[in-house]
């Protein structure tokens, strides 16, 4: 007796990959115009959500180059830290809402604050703080927030993510996303991707790769 085929073909679709756009700072919104614009921007778009960092980040007074400032985790929650990160699947894009360097190979955002100092004339200056993260912090909170060993890619959505000026491949030297991708790895990702921006944000996002052990 031959077995009956199905009337239709059966088919398994992956669910399409939502998007959570990664708050690693406390923005506000008078000081900080450009990454709070990326905020209403992709709560915009759909499939998309907006996660803020349970990491406080605490700076030592009056440096503005310190890339490794202090971290508490808040707990938040009725039992317990309740971690922003947990809900991101393996397939979902998490994307970093952060200002890059040209200089250092970090992440930043401006604090409101100002640094007062003297030019080469000696007359008063004022200049805005830039709050700055290493590679290295930011590895650490992303594992902090509760984001799965499992999950596969990343997207700066900074400058010079990618490195400044890079034309085709990533710049190990200068890229936030290699440098990133090779911190994650060494905390278990084994299967990340992160992709940045080549030099100014809004040139063709080009990746760096984790796996078995390689940038």
């Amino acid at each position: 007796m031959r077995a009956t085929e199905p009337a239709f073909p059966c088919y398994y679709a992956e669910p399409m990959p939502k998007r959570f756009l990664y708050n690693p700072f406390q923005l506000n919104a008078r000081y900080e115009v450009t990454l709070s614009k990326g905020v209403s921007h992709y709560s915009a778009k759909p499939k998309t959500k907006i996660v803020q960092s349970n990491v406080e980040l605490e700076w030592d007074e009056g440096d503005s180059e310190g890339l490794e400032p202090s971290m508490t985790y808040i707990e938040t929650g009725c039992f317990g830290a309740k971690k922003p990160l947990k809900q991101v699947g393996s397939a979902d894009i998490l994307i970093i809402n952060a200002h890059g360097s040209r200089s250092n190979v970090a992440i930043g955002y401006q604090s409101g604050e100002t640094l007062a100092g003297y030019n080469e004339r000696r007359e008063a200056i004022h200049k805005d703080k830039w709050n700055m993260l290493s590679d290295t912090r930011l590895a650490q909170m992303i594992k902090m927030d509760g984001l799965g060993t499992n999950h596969r890619m990343i997207k700066l959505n900074s400058c010079f993510g990618a490195g400044g000026g890079v034309e085709r491949n990533v710049n190990p030297e200068t890229s936030f996303a290699a440098a990133i991708a090779a911190e994650l790895g060494r905390l278990g990702y084994s299967k990340i991707r992160v992709g940045g921006f080549p030099g100014a944000h809004g040139r063709k996002a080009i990746g760096a790769e984790i796996g078995r052990g390689h940038v």
